[in-house]
């Protein structure tokens, strides 16, 4: 599948799928298989916000996000530093381990007891779990760079140089 417009959004069926974004804010939903998401230029986020089942996302340009066994690839390596074209990650409701690169990411978890890496860059993080301060303790290491993380109290945060609380 392809987009033809920034901020189009893609939705991936059951079974293995290939999504190639434009220029731009794209967002390529991501359904079970072993899917690959091509993010171009533009900044690009790869949403497993449906999925129920834990999710481990490691945006390293390699087949191996999604579900156990699943074998997503999210992003494909770019340039000298070989960075992945996908930069943004949407979490789903399991317990998610999220983790991005040495470059700026947006990073958001919903539901479970999450671990977010983000290493280097400016990112932002978002664990918040709406209405559901306790229910859930997420895990933060936002890395090197000025991080902004949005979480709940009881969440465990390193490393996020501005922090905001509620939901």
């Amino acid at each position: 599948m392809k987009t033809r417009t920034p901020d189009d959004m893609l939705y991936g069926g059951p079974g293995g799928d290939t999504f190639n974004a434009t220029r731009g804010t794209t967002v390529g939903v991501v359904a079970d298989g072993a899917d690959v998401m091509v993010g171009g230029d533009g900044s690009d986020t790869a949403s497993y916000f449906r999925r129920l089942t834990p999710l481990r996302v490691t945006l390293d340009g390699a087949a191996n996000d999604g579900a156990v066994g699943e074998n997503d690839q999210a992003g494909v390596p770019q340039g000298p530093l070989g960075r992945p074209d996908v930069e943004n990650v949407n979490g789903g409701m399991g317990n998610d381990v999220l983790i991005g690169t040495s470059g700026p990411n947006f990073l958001v978890s919903r539901i479970g007891a999450d671990t977010i890496h983000g290493l280097g860059g400016a990112d932002t993080i978002d664990v918040r779990d709406r209405d559901r301060d306790s229910a859930w303790n997420d895990v933060v290491d936002a890395g090197d760079g000025p991080d902004y993380c949005a979480a709940n109290r009881t969440d465990d945060l390193t490393s996020c140089e501005e922090i905001f609380f509620g939901s």
